[in-house]
């Protein structure tokens, strides 16, 4: 048992919130997307519940939740992709219930993900 009585070995219920830039894993550039996608099959392969927040073009195990249909860069958008992040967000938020920890991956927007989410989100 952990000091705060939860069992230690219990799995943890994981959220991978990724930008909407790159798929997960990228198809060639994306170094957080990488990480991202090495993060999630370790975790999987070590028995916890994640759920990843990515592009529809991810190809990820566990459960994945479709941010945008396919990854933006790749499409050739080339605007401000704020409002694809505050979407993101707000995906996340909507199922914070459902979550232990959230890693978010999101530059800026994780400090919005942070203080609106009531759980710890690294």
């Amino acid at each position: 048992m952990t000091p705060d009585g939860r069992d230690a070995m219990r799995p943890l219920r994981i959220a991978q919130v990724a930008p909407p830039l790159e798929a997960v894993p990228p198809i060639a550039y994306g170094g957080t997307e990488r990480i991202v996608a090495e993060l999630v099959q370790e975790l999987v392969r070590r028995g916890h519940y994640v759920t990843t927040f990515a592009s529809g073009d991810s190809r990820i195990p566990g459960e994945h939740v479709v941010t945008v249909p396919n990854a933006l860069r790749p499409t050739g958008f080339a605007d401000d992709p704020t409002t694809f992040f505050e979407a993101t967000v707000r995906m996340a938020l909507d199922r914070v219930d459902d979550f232990d920890v959230i890693h978010g991956h999101l530059d800026r927007w994780n400090l919005d993900l942070a203080s609106r989410a009531g759980i710890p989100v690294v």
